[in-house]
């Protein structure tokens, strides 16, 4: 796993600097990251090197972690993911809502920003899942992360999250 996502961070960065030299003002790239690749000590120094080599900066990356990945208390990837966002790389909670330690992850960790998963976003328009968008828009802005919102695939979904005001949509139309 540890290779396929220094293939995958390697050739996102590449595409990035090179949609720039053709002018393409993207700022921010994205990339999933496994538990074994969090648990490599030499991470954020190997990352911050392939960003300078190619005239970029850490906040041109986001590192995206699934939640699942902070079920158990592993101090490595704790440090990792604290490492990572002191050096200036965006940090993700990816699936949010799917597993039980989501508050406290809140509340330990320097996160830029959490992904809802689609599972909260399905059911809408309902009143409850609104609500519970709604509380973890709220709970999110207090904290001073945006808010991605997964799964946004039926007009329903759209106008929901619009009215929620999340930051960003995922889904397909």
């Amino acid at each position: 796993m540890d290779q396929i996502d220094r293939i995958i961070i390697e050739k996102a960065l590449d595409t990035l600097e090179e949609l720039r030299a053709t002018g393409v003002d993207l700022p921010v790239i994205s990339v999933n990251t496994s538990p074994s690749t969090l648990r490599d000590p030499h991470l954020a120094d190997r990352l911050i090197q392939q960003i300078k080599a190619r005239h970029l900066e850490a906040s041109n990356l986001t590192i995206e972690v699934l939640e699942c990945t902070l079920v158990k208390d592993d101090d490595i990837i704790l440090h990792m993911i604290e490492t990572l966002s002191a050096a200036g790389f965006s940090i993700v909670l990816d699936n949010f809502g799917t597993r039980y330690p989501s508050m406290s992850n809140l509340s330990r960790l320097r996160l830029n920003a959490i992904k809802l998963d689609k599972s909260l976003i399905k059911p809408v328009p309902d009143a409850r899942a609104d609500s519970i968008i709604s509380a973890l828009v709220t709970l999110s802005r207090n904290l001073d992360m945006h808010v991605v919102a997964e799964g946004v695939e039926t007009p329903g979904h759209l106008e929901t999250v619009r009215r929620l005001k999340r930051d960003v949509l995922q889904g397909r139309p």
